[in-house]
């Protein structure tokens, strides 16, 4: 994979190709489709029972802590093996286990204020029948904070998963497993789990405010992350 770094890590800019990630940047305003800008229209979301507001950059959506209120998104970007997923998050409270960001399928996840098998921020992903579910959490909580920028990274090839807020890896493991995209859904959910349907997973819905979701098709480095919170915290809206 190719891309350019353009700057320092205060002002980082890529220049990518456009099957290397999706950038979902919330600012129509207005309508019930998110538009993805790199692909051009072919990977849209669809709005479910969430509202416009204002985000970080521009318009937000708001999401009211429903089963009914999500962005459903018919893709699972190419079931990548190391993948960073990144978004900022305005969290007003969680639900009975959590608040989820958002969940490609049940296979891979960013979740915020979680309860259950690691507190805190928490990225997770489906490492096969064996392994079930491997994750990574900060303990840390953040619903009445306001804005904070969330990210999660696997580097398969480097066997490291870290969770960020604001720019700062707040924790990092060490599963060997890969990723395993067998069984566990076909889409993507923005404000609740990919696998809603099944008993026990509808405790994760989110309410709050989400804004420029971003997925990159390979793993992030610290100083890169840095790069992604500080180019968005210091854009003029």
């Amino acid at each position: 994979l190719s891309f350019l770094l353009i700057g320092n890590h205060n002002n980082i800019v890529y220049a990518l190709v456009p099957s290397a990630q999706v950038h979902y940047k919330f600012d129509e305003s207005t309508g019930i489709v998110v538009q993805e800008s790199v692909s051009g229209g072919n990977r849209n979301g669809a709005i479910t029972g969430a509202q416009w507001t204002t985000g970080v950059i521009g318009s937000g959506l708001c999401f009211n802590g429903s089963d009914n209120s999500y962005v459903k998104i018919t893709d699972l970007f190419g079931k990548q093996g190391s993948i960073t997923i990144c978004a900022w998050v305005n969290l007003n409270s969680r639900d009975m286990d959590g608040a989820e960001i958002i969940s490609i399928g049940d296979y891979v996840g960013l979740r915020m204020d979680a309860v259950r098998g690691g507190a805190g921020v928490r990225g997770f992903y489906y490492a096969g029948a064996s392994a079930k579910w491997l994750q990574t959490s900060t303990g840390k909580n953040y619903a009445g904070e306001g804005w904070h920028h969330i990210a999660y990274v696997i580097d398969d090839a480097g066997d490291k998963q870290s969770v960020y807020v604001d720019g700062k890896e707040l924790a990092s493991t060490k599963h060997i497993e890969s990723i395993s995209y067998i069984g566990l859904g076909t889409d993507t959910y923005i404000g609740k789990h990919g696998n809603s349907a099944s008993t026990g997973f509808n405790n994760y819905n989110l309410n709050g405010s989400i804004d420029d979701v971003r997925i990159f098709y390979w793993a992030f480095n610290n100083t890169e992350i840095a790069g992604l919170f500080n180019a968005a915290r210091s854009a003029p809206e």
